[in-house]
């Protein structure tokens, strides 16, 4: 039986409006019932998962996420980190400067906070429920942050898919042999420690509960999901996945994310009700 289930949010668990549908909430509730650890696996960060933990009753001792693509791994209810991997300070500065030269937003994620530079009235009104640990800077102000540990650096510009794609040669004496690049929703544009995604963390939430990965289930929709459905012991993509998450895929789901995808993985691949 497996016993990790590991969800992306954004196009899979969640519905087009952001929101977790009926049933996918039930089945999740008879999942946890069953003993299954369901784990948010998100490129966002600690404290920016809005009411999601309340909404599936997460916010509980030995409940975990897996955040910022693997780069850390939090219990829910405290906050302590069961694993963590930031970006050396000189490489996220030299990251951010790179992206405001763009013109893009740029996100700085640590533990405790998300800082926004250059972010549109747009973003803050789609981030607004995410949570309190957001903040949006008036400056490019970086340095203030040389002591913090920084997670993940993110760019954002809405369909932006090409245009980041159109300075990725221009990145490599940047990126290569340093950070782990990926794209997600057509508006991200995704930088870790070099080696990490959210198949790192899915693994090392794995090895602390004692659950080997092979009991483990991971579920995706985009670029930033390949480790998750590459390492999973049964890698999933919901069926509006893109084609690169779907030939990776063991198996696809026949319903979208706006059809309950998550309520279909439970039901046929956990608690087998035939549904």
């Amino acid at each position: 039986m497996y016993k990790l289930l590991a969800l992306d949010l954004d196009e899979t668990l969640f519905n087009d409006d952001h929101q977790i549908d009926e049933g996918n909430r039930e089945a999740i509730a008879r999942a946890r019932a069953a003993g299954v650890k369901v784990v948010p696996c998100s490129g966002r960060g600690p404290g920016f998962l809005g009411s999601l933990y309340d909404d599936l009753d997460l916010m509980h001792d030995n409940e975990y996420s897996i955040l910022t693509n693997g780069a850390i791994v939090i219990e829910n209810s405290t906050n302590k980190v069961i694993s963590c991997t930031p970006l050396p300070f000189e490489k996220a500065k030299e990251l951010f400067e790179f992206g405001l030269n763009k013109d893009l937003a740029v996100e700085i994620f640590t533990p405790e906070k998300v800082y926004f530079y250059h972010t549109t009235e747009e973003t803050k009104e789609r981030v607004n429920n995410f949570g309190t640990n957001l903040v949006f800077m008036d400056n490019d102000d970086f340095d203030f942050l040389k002591d913090k540990i920084i997670i993940k650096v993110l760019y954002e510009k809405v369909g932006g898919y090409d245009y980041f794609r159109s300075f990725a040669d221009e990145m490599k004496p940047i990126v290569d042999g340093h950070v782990t690049t990926s794209f997600s929703s057509n508006r991200f544009y995704e930088l870790n420690a070099i080696g990490i995604h959210k198949g790192v963390g899915l693994k090392a939430l794995a090895d602390h509960l004692g659950i080997g990965i092979e009991e483990t289930i991971g579920v995706g929709d985009n670029f930033n999901d390949v480790g998750l459905v590459k390492d999973a012991g049964l890698g999933v993509a919901v069926s509006n996945a893109i084609d690169e998450i779907k030939d990776l895929a063991d198996v696809v789901t026949k319903a979208t994310n706006n059809e309950n995808a998550i309520a279909e993985v439970i039901d046929t691949y956990i608690l087998d009700t035939g549904k």
